[in-house]
């Protein structure tokens, strides 16, 4: 399968963080992943992929969150911009977008 619409040179995390941040736990939505399946995918993304390139498990984890984050905080960028944030995109992706800068402020300080 190729996405068209995003294909090209992309940082190599780019492809999985947007999966897992779109993914949601209700069997109806458009991506279905509970949080086992989104464990699950990275760990083996970094164990298919990225292991044997001397990418530490941590690096992987860090740069990960980072590009959660990136991809929590596209939407809420888009409704600011277009001054719709009643829109739900921004309600959905706004907290997630906090907790998130959160998580990545903890990885800063251990």
């Amino acid at each position: 399968m190729i996405d068209w619409e995003y294909g090209g040179i992309l940082p190599y995390p780019t492809s999985i963080a947007r999966l897992i941040t779109h993914g949601e736990d209700t069997e109806d939505a458009l991506f279905y992943m509970t949080q086992e399946d989104k464990e699950f995918a990275i760990g083996y993304y970094y164990d298919n992929l990225l292991k044997d390139r001397g990418i530490t498990y941590v690096e992987w984890r860090n740069t990960i969150e980072y590009f959660l984050f990136y991809e929590y905080c596209e939407w809420v960028f888009v409704e600011n911009k277009y001054e719709n944030i009643d829109n739900e995109y921004y309600i959905k992706y706004l907290p997630l977008a906090k907790r998130q800068a959160h998580r990545i402020q903890k990885l800063n300080y251990q």
